[in-house]
């Protein structure tokens, strides 16, 4: 769950929503698209970014970028507003794919261990968890 959780963090975002935004910063600041490639280029490495951190890139340019510019935002520009929570992103996944690797590994075709003393809403069963039977250590602090 928290892996799905953390994939969904980095989905990518829309091209069109990234073409939306540059046309519209173009036509405020009265200056072109670049055309051809250029275009593409910028659209297709911003859409790769999750959408809500291009919103916040882009809204911050909105606010920050000097009027007297007369370009719109190079993608360096974009991103230097999101460069760290994207990369904290791609690092929390890493981490979570890591632990994971390593709890697969560790547990490989040993039996999953339990929790508890049997849970009511379990119908008393103990629950299974990582590698340790929470219920065998306990009768040992105990004794």
């Amino acid at each position: 769950m928290a892996i799905s959780w953390a994939q969904a963090r980095l989905e990518p975002g829309d091209p069109e929503d990234v073409l939306e935004a540059l046309e519209a910063f173009a036509m405020k600041r009265g200056v072109k698209l670049p055309s051809g490639l250029a275009l593409d280029m910028d659209i297709e490495t911003m859409a790769r970014w999750p959408s809500d951190l291009f919103r916040q890139s882009f809204s911050r340019l909105w606010e920050d970028f000097p009027a007297h510019y007369r370009r719109l935002p190079e993608v360096s520009e974009f991103k230097g507003y999101i460069v760290d929570d994207l990369e904290k992103r791609r690092r929390d996944l890493g981490l979570l794919l890591e632990l994971k690797r390593r709890m697969d590994h560790h547990w490989a075709g040993s039996e999953k261990p339990t929790v508890g003393r049997g849970n009511p809403r379990s119908g008393g069963e103990p629950r299974q968890i990582g590698s340790v039977d929470i219920a065998r250590c306990s009768r040992r602090t105990t004794a």
